[in-house]
């Protein structure tokens, strides 16, 4: 059910949405409806979260019983963003946490006007 390599690259200071599709071991979408989920992003596993979002603070059920589920990034969640960094969604239903899907986040200075 987890699902790997969900890579993002990104500037610094972008506003993003980060669209999830989950699915059951079959590949079926999974009824998400009563799926609490946090969002996370770090330098590394285990580190502390440089962005975390949570249902209804940043992650919104686009469509439960499709298993569509949408992060939104905002401008001033990537701002101080630079480098290499480790995302992963995870779901908690009635109990431990799982994991849905990971993989990594590059995060790139933003160019600028000549001249300035």
């Amino acid at each position: 059910m987890s699902e790997t390599a969900q890579d993002v690259i990104l500037q610094a200071g972008e506003r993003r949405m980060l669209a999830f599709a989950i699915a059951d071991e079959q590949g079926q979408p999974l009824d998400i409806s009563a799926i609490a989920f946090t969002w996370r992003c770090a330098r590394r596993d285990g580190a502390v979260a440089v962005i975390e979002k949570v249902s209804g603070a940043g992650i919104t059920v686009v469509d439960a019983l499709q298993g569509r589920v949408d992060v939104q990034l905002g401008s001033a969640d990537t701002q101080g963003l630079d480098g290499l960094y480790r995302h992963e969604l995870w779901g908690a239903e009635g109990g431990a946490p799982f994991l849905l899907a990971s993989g990594f986040l590059v995060a790139e200075p933003a160019l600028t006007e000549a001249g300035t």
